[in-house]
């Protein structure tokens, strides 16, 4: 058989019941559903469910059920009029957003990194490059040392890095210290593994 013939024909099947059809075209389908059993079943599934449609019409329904089926159609109505309201869609969404902010970003919030980058002392901005000479600036005052017994104690910051390619997280590391104030003039290196600020 070929996939046109089945296609062809179960279009036209539905005319074929109803003879609708012109003869030549009669035939033509009668012979593809003899020789093929996929439109044959679907010719005798369509056949059984236009009977069953007389059948059903001759029917008369019991009192109350065609109210009860009214009733749940009306039902169904509602509901779908509620659901498909933009204003169901715009509560979802607040309540996502909601769930992500209260419960899932807590769970990835790190407190003590915070507290962390929060200490840290922040480089000195650079100063401007003025283009004309300008009156010779007074020079600050030098910074006096704080004795070591104001500063808080606390424990060393402890890391511990473990990396494929140790040359690259070496210049990383370095990159990094740049920035930091105490540790700009240190260098990491594959001898140098232990660094403090002070």
């Amino acid at each position: 058989m070929l996939k046109k013939d089945c296609d062809y024909t179960r279009k036209s099947l539905r005319k074929y019941l109803l003879g609708h059809l012109f003869t030549h075209e009669q035939k033509k389908i009668e012979r593809h559903l003899k020789k093929c059993a996929f439109c044959s079943t679907d010719y005798q599934a369509l056949r059984r469910s236009a009977e069953t449609r007389k059948l059903l019409k001759d029917i008369t329904p019991p009192e109350g059920v065609v109210q009860r089926v009214r009733a749940g159609v009306s039902v169904l109505s509602v509901l779908k009029r509620l659901l498909y309201r933009p204003l169901w869609i715009a509560g979802f969404l607040a309540a996502a957003a909601a769930l992500y902010l209260y419960v899932i970003a807590p769970l990835y919030h790190d407190r003590e990194l915070e507290s962390i980058e929060a200490a840290a002392p922040q480089a000195a901005p650079a100063e401007p490059v003025l283009a004309e000479a300008t009156a010779p600036r007074p020079q600050p005052a030098p910074a006096v040392p704080k004795p070591a017994a104001q500063a808080p104690a606390r424990e060393p910051l402890v890391v511990t890095i473990t990396v494929e390619d140790e040359a690259s997280a070496i210049s990383r590391i370095n990159a990094v210290m740049q920035g930091h104030a105490v540790l700009r003039n240190r260098r990491f290196s594959a001898s140098d593994r232990e660094i403090t600020g002070s």
